[in-house]
């Protein structure tokens, strides 16, 4: 491996100019070419860079190899050449030698292998871009795992990131990407956390504390004393991957179950306890015989921010509702778009078009992923939701909040695994619970009063203007009315007075919630609470029957 700074931008520049020209120049004479040559030097193209990418990083090893794991995650937005290259990259990490890594620990604990472990297996359990793992025994009898980091990665990594970063800004140049800053300063906090182990084993100790008396999860324990920054030791857990349907068969698991415990597991960590493992992929999650998960390597992890969950409360009081406005309200709450004028139109523009597509076009109305036929996927309508969601728009309204970064990811592997498992499951129905249990936590309850009362104001505030405007038609002799009978008119006014008894109510359980400092009180909120939604339902019923 190529460790001075000059050897590695070398390297790395060669690479990358050398794949920009060949596109620049398929650039220029692509449109001499038939549309079936073009796909065809298009796909060759695609092959040959992505061989060379793979190469090139496999050669320099360090960061670009993690770099190399993060990009094959996005199989929905790359090519298949660059996806495989990238998986075959990710998995060239090469073992460091025995020797190495016991000198390493040794300066780390500061004592001499023989009186730390009674014995040290050469021969790593597993190999990774920043560190390896060796199974060894501690005078004790108790069997570890002990994850080492290479010698001098912490100074590599460093190279990388300042070489990637100017990669990035060469690509920006020529490519828009909204948001990519952030994303990029989330990868190097990433990196960094990455790099410290006893950041690592905090964050262990805090999730296993979470699950506590949760016989479904295995989290391996860390062992304090013969841990430091650049060296982890942890309980040796025996498992296989989740994905090994032959292990799952073996043992009589039920992998529908394994999946639906995966679901409720994560989406506890994530919507409840607001700190969850933000790389689970087949490897890092494992089942041993007994069908209990095991989660290992905790170098990635994730946090939920306050403006993201308030974010994704809204979104599902925006999805029973249907409202739109609530809905980019949300997103807003989120970090995904932006405060430009005029904002909401564009928005409201590629909601409709995109809802239109995923349940006219695909029939999508639920997360099922069995329910998906590929064969059904009308290619010509894809092009044209594309021609019509205007990128120039799309780019405007739209960008990426750095705490989407880890969740977008950690959600794409767990709904690979659960695909991979078990496709049949809805995946919504059974996240929905930790959902609504995070919806109902005190702190959120406020925040829902106050976003729904605001909802129901703006209604409430646009009403003359509706009369008013109803009155001006009915004047000039444009609407005809034609009520069908007393029962109809009477329903129309209460549905009118239900509606204002929904905002009294919402204004006093809210008023409520504000003083609600000990116990009685609060209970009180949530009978106010009780309330405040069968007002609401009420109203809602009304509204369709009317209809």
């Amino acid at each position: 491996m190529e460790y001075s700074i000059k050897g590695r931008e070398k390297k790395v520049k060669k690479a990358f100019y050398k794949v920009l020209i060949q596109f620049l120049l398929f650039k220029l004479y692509a449109p001499l070419l038939s549309k079936q040559s073009k796909e065809q030097k298009l796909n060759k193209l695609h092959k040959t860079t992505a061989l060379k990418i793979g190469k090139t990083f496999m050669e320099l090893e360090g960061l670009f190899l993690k770099l190399a794991q993060q990009i094959s995650t996005l199989s929905n937005l790359l090519p298949e050449p660059y996806i495989k290259a990238f998986e075959e990259a990710q998995n060239h990490s090469k073992a460091r030698p025995a020797n190495q890594i016991k000198q390493q620990i040794e300066t780390e604990l500061g004592a001499p292998i023989n009186q730390l472990f009674s014995s040290f297996d050469d021969h790593p359990i597993g190999t990774a871009s920043i560190g390896q793992v060796h199974k060894a025994q501690l005078l004790t009898g108790d069997t570890v795992a002990v994850k080492t980091q290479h010698l001098r990665i912490d100074e590599i990594a460093e190279l990388d990131l300042q070489l990637i970063k100017k990669l990035i800004k060469i690509v920006t140049y020529f490519i828009k990407i909204p948001g990519f800053d952030e994303m990029f300063q989330e990868v190097v906090k990433m990196i960094h956390e990455e790099l410290n182990y006893k950041h690592e084993a905090d964050q262990i100790d805090t999730i296993a504390q979470n699950f506590t008396g949760d016989d479904r999860i295995k989290i391996p324990k860390v062992y304090r004393e013969y841990s430091t920054k650049k060296v982890l030791t942890m309980e040796f857990v025996k498992g296989e991957k989740i994905t090994n349907h032959q292990f799952a068969k073996q043992h009589n698991l039920n992998q529908n179950q394994l999946a639906k415990n995966i679901l409720h597991l994560f989406s506890q960590s994530i919507f409840i306890d607001g700190i969850y493992h933000a790389d689970p992929h087949p490897g890092n999650v494992l089942v041993n015989e007994n069908g209990q998960l095991i989660l290992i390597d905790f170098g990635a992890i994730g946090t939920l921010s306050k403006g993201m969950k308030e974010g994704i409360i809204i979104l599902m009081q925006a999805s029973i509702l249907k409202d739109e406005n609530l809905m980019i309200a949300g997103f807003k709450k989120m970090g995904f778009i932006s405060s430009t004028p005029g904002i909401n139109k564009i928005c409201k523009k590629i909601i409709h078009l995109v809802n239109d597509y995923l349940v006219n076009e695909l029939k999508i109305e639920n997360l099922n992923l069995n329910e998906i036929d590929i064969e059904q996927i009308n290619l010509s309508k894809i092009f044209t939701l594309i021609k019509e969601l205007n990128l120039k728009e799309i780019e405007e309204a739209i960008k990426i909040p750095k705490d989407w970064v880890l969740l977008n990811k950690t959600i794409a592997l767990i709904m690979g695994i659960v695909g991979e498992i078990a496709p049949t499951v809805d995946v919504y129905q059974e996240v929905k619970p930790n959902l609504l249990k995070m919806a109902v936590q005190k702190e959120n309850m406020g925040m829902i009063f106050k976003t729904t009362l605001q909802q129901q104001l703006l209604r409430i505030i646009a009403l003359p203007r509706k009369i008013e405007l109803f009155i001006e038609q009915a004047e000039a002799g444009e609407i005809e009315v034609t009520p069908k009978n007393r029962k109809a008119e009477i329903k129309i006014v209460y549905a009118l007075i239900q509606q204002i008894i929904f905002v009294v109510t919402a204004l006093y359980c809210y008023n409520i919630y504000l003083k609600s400092q000990d116990k009685i009180m609060f209970y009180a909120s949530i009978i106010g609470s009780i309330l405040f939604v069968k007002a609401f339902i009420t109203a809602l019923v009304i509204k369709r029957k009317i209809r």
